[in-house]
Formats: C-alpha cells, structure tokens, sequence
C-alpha cells in the first residue's frame, strides 16, 4: 500500500483509503497529522473545498476563515 502525505486539496481531518483503477490502494494522511492543525480548521478547509479546489495560499487564506482563538484582537490604546 502507497502512503500520500497530507494535501490541503484532497486530505480530510481523519486518514483515508483512496482506491485507484486496477484495484490499487493508497493511505491518504489526513489533516490531524498537520502539526499545530486544530479539527475545527480542518473542517473549515475541508468545507471551504467544496466550492472547489484553491488556486493558491493567498486563495485558502481567503476563503478559510481563521477560527476565533487565532484573532487577536488590539486593545491598547493609540498614544497620540
């Protein structure tokens, strides 16, 4: 069995088996192996994919919104 590693157009959050013509399997690494990849963006990317495939990290930047424990959020005042 071929192992894939993980692919932001193909990969969801858990592993999987992809099957090819001739009957030939291949282990597909999911996005749980991304190290410092939470489920919750995982799920987004994977859902943001069904508009169709990104075009370009500026693309999945766009259309992947950030889960709210990665905003951060200024509230020092300006100091004219």
């Amino acid at each position: 069995m071929r192992v894939k590693g993980n692919d932001v157009q193909v990969s969801e959050w858990p592993c999987s088996v992809e099957h090819k013509e001739g009957f030939s399997l291949s282990l597909r690494l999911g996005l749980g192996y991304v190290d410092g990849v939470r489920k919750q963006s995982a799920e987004a990317i994977v859902s943001a994919r069904t508009q169709g495939h990104f075009h370009s990290g500026d693309d999945l930047v766009q259309r992947v919104p950030k889960p709210p424990s990665t905003i951060h959020f200024d509230l020092t005042p300006e100091v004219p």
